[in-house]
């Protein structure tokens, strides 16, 4: 699983004004990047293996809750959708370490997993707030 994240971490990089060109205008897309269906199929089979994965590990709930949750949060905190992504990768790493260290205490009696859907959900209701105070400029 590390190695398909930093496989699909260096296609995002590689790859990321050509997919936020494809989510914002399609027909442009198909126009400037003729060729581009390959790459479309790789980043769907890597998002697939990915997600496998991590249903195996984690289990189908706790695994959409990792997909969706920090998008959400990061959807509250920031308006642009650059800002977006790169804002939700940084909770999802950053709720990850927090939940894992949760997790490692003996008070907590949690596991891993659980314990960081617990934090993403910590991090969203605390941003909601946040979204109010930003919204109201």
């Amino acid at each position: 699983l590390l190695l398909l994240d930093i496989i699909y971490a260096v296609f995002i990089c590689c790859k990321y004004n050509s997919m936020l060109l494809a989510v914002i205008d399609e027909d442009l897309y198909k126009v400037k990047y003729r060729n581009a269906v390959w790459s479309d199929y790789l980043h769907t089979a890597l998002l697939a293996l990915i997600v496998i994965f991590t249903v195996r590990i984690a289990g189908v709930l706790l695994a959409g809750a990792l997909l969706i949750v920090p998008a959400a949060t990061a959807r509250n905190l920031v308006r642009h959708s650059g800002s977006m992504f790169f804002c939700s990768i940084l909770l999802g790493v950053i709720s990850g370490i927090a939940g894992l260290l949760i997790a490692a205490q003996d008070w907590a009696n949690l596991p891993a997993g659980a314990a960081i859907v617990m934090t993403n959900c910590i991090f969203f209701a605390i941003s909601l707030p946040i979204k109010r105070v930003l919204g109201s400029r």
